[in-house]
């Protein structure tokens, strides 16, 4: 049987850049800023299981700017994956995580496969708002927690910042579990998604999405790179459609229908 790629599900919470600013429509410079983002918390899961974890600073840390102990710890688990994925992973967490990582010289993350559901449902699915609220709502997942600008304002400033950084795990979480199943559903309906699992045994066919073995042939895909075996899963809970090399069209294993 096939075996899942690990895949991570990721997302992250920073602070705003601290900066001076002559008035409220001037565009600060370099040198106005006095602090920038840092990670407030992070929270993940593994594809295919239930628990969630999750890290944040200490109010010491708060007061010290320094995230280095989460990046670090998030940074761990990245590197334990073949994939992540994160709603705007391209333009917001990934480049937070590296930036963080970067500014405390700590070692930097394996190349990693990375699926960006937010990119992906703006390109492929048309819906007139692609954030994750709107999405989750849309299909019946829930909503994402409601927080406003006091619980950021609270952990930079306020007398109670463990409070408010515990609201903001509690939060960062609850993204998680919603980007889960939107996760799912998005790769379901998008083309030119990254295979998710690997053969046990070299020729073994499977979908690359699900991974079950249930497939059929639907015609060959001819293009410059070379010809390609196109196949439609047959696992109601995805019917993806896919392809393979025609080299590598013909199963070793009995038992597969195509």
């Amino acid at each position: 049987m096939p075996e899942p790629l690990r895949t991570l599900i990721v997302d992250v919470e920073t602070s705003p850049f601290l900066t001076w600013s002559w008035h409220q429509k001037s565009h600060p410079q370099h040198f106005m800023v006095t602090k920038p983002p840092i990670l407030l918390t992070w929270a993940a899961k593994w594809r295919g299981e239930r628990k969630v974890y999750d890290d944040r600073l200490t109010v010491k840390e708060v007061l010290e700017w320094n995230d280095s102990a989460i990046a670090e710890s998030l940074a761990e688990l990245l590197r334990e994956a073949d994939a992540v994925v994160a709603h705007n992973a391209i333009k917001f967490d990934l480049p937070k995580v590296n930036g963080r990582l970067a500014h405390w010289d700590l070692p930097p993350l394996a190349p990693i496969q990375v699926i960006d559901t937010l990119k992906l449902a703006q390109r492929e699915l048309g819906y007139p708002y692609s954030n994750l609220d709107y999405l989750a709502r849309q299909w019946g997942f829930g909503g994402k927690l409601k927080v406003h600008w006091e619980i950021w304002e609270e952990v930079l400033h306020g007398p109670d910042r463990d409070k408010a950084l515990r609201q903001m795990v509690r939060y960062n979480r609850r993204d998680v579990q919603v980007l889960d199943p939107i996760f799912e559903k998005v790769i379901r309906y998008s083309s030119n998604v990254p295979r998710l699992w690997k053969a046990s045994f070299d020729g073994e066919l499977f979908c690359d999405t699900c991974g079950s073995t249930r497939i059929e042939k639907r015609g060959v895909r001819r293009t410059q790179a070379g010809a390609y075996q196109r196949y439609h899963c047959l696992n109601e809970k995805c019917g993806k459609y896919g392809r393979f090399r025609t080299s590598n069209a013909e199963p070793k294993a009995a038992g597969v229908p195509l």
